[in-house]
């Protein structure tokens, strides 16, 4: 659990860093191209913005990171032991 809250964890950061500028990019480029075609003035792009769900996203896999360390950090204190059998029993 540890290790996939980590990669949940560092999927969601880099999509929240990385996210907004590409589809802004990808927005201007796609404004500048219906400007040429139409031969019109280019517009500007729309303004993107970080929604909610990506800090959901986030919350989630903090939840999914502690839940892992949990696990590791908190081990059984007597291992399974199997029981012995005394010879009087056979």
């Amino acid at each position: 659990m540890l290790l996939v809250g980590l990669v949940a964890l560092g999927l969601m950061f880099l999509s929240w860093r990385i996210m907004p500028r590409t589809i802004a990019d990808r927005a201007l480029i796609r404004s500048q191209a219906l400007a040429i075609v139409g031969g019109t003035a280019m517009s500007s792009a729309p303004a993107t913005i970080v929604g909610s769900g990506i800090y959901v996203g986030l919350a989630a896999a903090v939840v999914l990171v502690c839940f892992g360390l949990t696990i590791v950090v908190k081990r059984a204190s007597q291992p399974y032991v199997a029981p012995e059998f005394d010879d009087d029993d056979v």
